[in-house]
């Protein structure tokens, strides 16, 4: 079974670290394995961090989900072993705000982590980043596509008609208008097909 290992310090179920782990586990045969770092040695604090969690577990089990967690120490030394024995994992996921404050005070931060682990170290913000890219890549600008169909309009039932025409009197007459014309048409419809060509698979939805 796969799993990720989830860092945070709030592990409210609402958000956005523990939502992206619930949807990648439910995705895949994969298992959350959640840590929460504190700086305190009480028993009785850490009873308390150990119940928030007991009560993610059962959340967790509602949905079927494989959950085990532990409370550890911010010591720079003690936590990154810690994760290094959770190791192998597909994935560190770590909540938005757990490296602003007690593990960056004490030297662990995403790059220590990164550099330390073999596997992929990110967060939940960086995640929704570059989904949120990805999608707006992916989309159909169609206000640009009507540009495209347009000029290819134009370029099919205006100029190639008169293509002959044109050859006469402009594009071979050897004539340093008649070079740049070549030229000007030659980028034009390179630019309107390649355009229209890249835009098409994502109309229907043909893109790897």
């Amino acid at each position: 079974m796969k799993k990720i290992l989830v860092i945070d310090d709030s592990w409210d179920i609402n958000s956005p670290v523990l939502q992206y782990a619930i949807k990648a586990s439910k995705a895949a045969d994969t298992a959350i394995i959640g840590i929460l770092p504190t700086r305190t040695g009480d028993r009785t604090q850490l009873n308390k961090l150990e119940r928030q969690l007991n009560s993610v577990k059962e959340r967790f089990a509602q949905d079927g989900i494989s959950f085990n967690s532990y409370v550890v120490s911010v010591e720079s030394e003690v936590f990154i072993d810690k994760v290094k024995a959770l190791m192998p994992a597909s994935l560190v996921l770590a909540g938005d705000t757990v490296f602003s404050d007690a593990l960056k005070n004490t030297g662990v931060t995403l790059k220590t982590l990164k550099e330390a682990l073999s596997c992929p170290v990110t967060t939940a913000r960086s995640l929704n980043v570059a989904h949120a890219k990805a999608d707006k890549h992916g989309s159909v600008n169609w206000g640009m596509f009507v540009v495209y169909a347009l000029c290819s309009m134009v370029m099919y039932g205006v100029l190639y008609p008169r293509i002959e025409t044109l050859n006469i009197r402009l594009f071979m007459t050897m004539s340093v208008p008649g070079a740049v014309a070549v030229l000007a048409i030659v980028v034009v419809h390179a630019w309107v097909w390649g355009n229209t060509v890249h835009i098409l698979p994502k109309m229907f939805n043909l893109e790897k």
